[in-house]
C-alpha cells in the first residue's frame, strides 16, 4: 500500500488549529514575526528596552508558537523557518532542519529542561513522524537530533508528551490506515532508559488527546493520564493502561484544559468552546473546575461550573495552584483556587472611549506575585500588591503582540505579530463589545493625554492568539473529534484509490 498520500491527508485532518499550548486562529497567515525579551521593572528610567531575538516572515503559519522555553528558563527554543535557533545563557546556536513537514512542529522539553522531544527533520525512506531528542544541557558541539523511537509500519503517529518525572515519552497515534481494517487509536509508551517502546492502550476509534499533569523532575510520584476519544473523557493508567471513565463527562466539546501545578490536589480546569451534550443529558458549555481527587476513594468526580461564556481564549492555573484564571478578549478572570465564586475578580484595560481593549493573552510570575498580559499592541505588569499596580513595559509598532512568558522573576519573553506587511486583507475596523455584568474589580491606570482625533487601530479579523500551558499530546483537542471519526471514513476510500503495489 502506498502510505505517503494516507498519511499526509491524515495529518492535514489532525493538524487543525486548535491546541492547547496556544491558539493558532490569532497568527496571520502570512505576516512578520518576531521574538523580543521585556524588562519588567517598574520605573521606565531603569528599564531596558526590549530586545528582539527573533524576525522571521512566516507564510502559511508554520508554527504555533513562536518562542518555548525551558522549565526554569535556562533554555530557550525559537522556531525558524529554517529550523530552531537555541539560546543557553550567553550561546546563541542556529539548527538548520527541515521541520516543514510538520504542523505543529510538536517540540516539548523534558521536565528537567535540559533536552527536548520534537518530529524528526523528514528523511526519504523513513517514516514521517519519528520522535528525535534533542540534548540541550550544553550547546557545545551543537546538539544534533538522536532518533529514540520509529513507529511500526501501519501505524501513524501525531502527538506526543513526557511524564511528569521524565521517565517516559508517551506516542499518540492511528493504527488501521488501510481498506481493510477501521482506523484504532493507540498510546504508545517509550521508556527513557533504553528508549525501549510497547503499547500501552488502543482505542475503538481515533484518540483525540492525552494529556500528563505537570512536570515534577525526578519524583516517580503515582498519576493519571487523561484521555479523550470518542467514549469521552477518561483517566489512564501510565503504567498499564487501565481506562477509567470520568462519570458522563464527553471530550467532544472540549477545547482546552490545564493541570493545577500543586502536587497535593488532582484536580484541573476544563473549557468546553463547543456546547456538547453527556450520554446524561447535561450540556456543557463555558470554564468548569474538575476534582478527581474523589476518584481514589471511588467517588466520582467533582465538577463545579465556574463560568458560562464561550469567549476563552487562555487558561493557567498560578505557579502553586493558588489562582485559576482565564481570559477573554475583553477582560482577564481570576480566582483563588479554594475560594468562592463571589471572590473573582475581573480586570480589564479601557481605551480613552471607556472600551474594553483586546486582552491577546497573559502569564503568572513564578512567584504569583504579578501577571503579564498583552493588550493589543503592548505588554502591561499588573503587581498583585494592596493596592495593586499596574504599568506599561513595551509597546510595539504595528500590529499587535501575544504570548507572554516569563523567563525569570524580572524578564518575559514576548512574540509580536505584523499582518499588515504581508497581507492588508487580513484587517478590519469592527469594535470590541463591552462585557455586561459588574465593573472590574481592578481599575485601570488612568490612559495618558491622547490627540482628541486620534483614529481607532485596525484589529485583526483572525481570533485571539494566546497560550495556556498545558502539553496536550495531540495537535488539536476536542471539538474535532467527529472530524477525526469521519476521517477514517474518508482514509477508507482513498485507500481504495492507492491500492497496494
Amino acid at each position: 500500500m502506498r502510505t505517503a498520500p494516507l498519511a499526509l491527508l491524515l495529518l492535514s485532518l489532525l493538524g487543525s488549529p486548535a491546541l492547547a499550548c496556544t491558539n493558532i486562529y490569532g497568527i496571520p497567515g502570512e505576516c512578520r514575526m518576531q521574538v523580543h525579551e521585556v524588562d519588567t521593572a517598574s520605573s521606565a528610567s531603569q528599564r531596558s528596552a526590549p530586545r528582539r531575538l527573533l524576525d522571521e516572515f512566516m507564510v502559511g503559519r508554520w508554527t504555533y508558537r513562536a518562542a518555548i522555553p525551558s522549565p526554569g528558563g535556562e533554555t530557550l527554543v525559537l522556531h525558524r523557518e529554517a529550523g530552531l535557533r537555541i539560546r543557553r545563557g550567553e550561546r546563541v546556536v542556529d539548527l538548520d532542519l527541515d521541520l516543514m513537514a510538520h504542523n505543529p512542529r510538536g517540540l516539548c522539553f523534558a521536565p528537567s529542561g535540559q533536552e527536548a522531544a520534537l518530529w524528526a527533520p523528514a528523511s526519504e525512506g523513513q517514516p514521517l513522524k519519528r520522535v528525535a531528542l534533542l540534548d540541550l544541557s550544553r550547546l557545545d558541539p551543537v546538539p544534533e537530533p538522536q532518533i529514540v523511537y520509529t513507529p511500526p509500519e501501519g501505524f501513524l503517529p501525531y502527538g506526543l508528551c513526557w511524564s511528569p518525572s521524565g521517565d517516559a515519552l508517551f506516542v499518540v497515534g492511528v493504527w488501521g490506515v488501510s481498506d481493510d481494517r477501521p482506523a484504532q487509536g493507540a498510546v504508545v509508551r517509550v521508556e527513557r532508559r533504553g528508549w525501549r517502546a510497547r503499547e500501552l492502550y488502543r482505542s475503538a476509534g481515533p484518540i483525540d488527546f492525552v494529556s500528563a499533569p505537570p512536570a515534577r523532575p525526578g519524583v516517580s510520584a503515582p498519576f493519571q493520564l487523561l484521555l479523550g476519544d470518542v467514549r469521552g473523557l477518561a483517566t489512564l493508567d501510565p503504567l498499564n493502561g487501565r481506562r477509567a471513565a470520568i462519570s458522563a463527562l464527553p471530550s467532544l466539546g472540549l477545547h482546552n484544559l490545564e493541570w493545577n501545578p500543586n502536587p497535593d490536589l488532582c484536580e484541573l480546569v476544563l473549557f468546553f468552546r463547543n456546547p456538547t451534550c453527556a450520554p446524561d443529558g447535561r450540556r456543557y458549555s463555558g470554564v468548569y473546575r474538575l476534582d478527581l481527587t474523589s476518584q481514589r476513594w471511588d467517588r466520582p468526580p467533582e465538577l463545579e461550573e465556574l463560568y458560562p461564556r464561550r469567549d476563552v481564549h487562555t487558561l493557567y492555573y498560578s505557579p502553586q495552584g493558588t489562582y485559576l484564571s482565564w481570559a477573554s478578549n475583553e477582560a482577564l478572570h481570576l480566582r483563588p483556587t479554594l475560594g468562592e465564586a463571589d471572590q473573582a475578580e475581573v480586570l480589564q484595560w479601557l481605551d480613552a472611549e471607556g472600551e474594553p481593549r483586546r486582552v491577546r493573552g497573559f502569564a503568572w510570575a513564578p512567584d504569583e506575585r504579578a501577571l503579564a498580559v498583552a493588550v493589543e499592541d503592548e505588554v502591561w505588569i499588573e503587581r498583585l500588591e494592596d493596592p495593586a499596580r499596574r504599568y506599561c513595559v513595551a509597546r510595539f509598532e504595528s500590529g499587535f503582540c501575544a504570548d507572554p512568558q516569563w523567563l525569570d522573576a524580572d524578564t518575559l519573553v514576548v512574540t509580536s505579530f505584523d499582518a499588515a506587511l504581508k497581507d492588508t486583507a487580513l484587517r478590519n475596523t469592527r469594535p470590541v463589545l463591552r462585557v455586561p455584568g459588574p465593573p472590574p474589580l481592578s481599575a485601570p491606570v488612568p490612559p495618558a493625554p491622547q490627540p482628541a482625533a486620534r483614529p481607532r487601530r485596525p484589529r485583526p479579523v483572525l481570533a485571539s492568539f494566546a497560550t495556556a500551558p498545558s502539553d496536550l499530546a495531540l495537535p488539536r483537542a476536542a471539538p474535532f473529534v467527529g472530524l477525526l471519526a469521519a476521517s477514517a471514513l474518508l482514509l477508507a476510500l482513498v485507500a481504495r484509490a492507492y491500492p497496494s503495489a
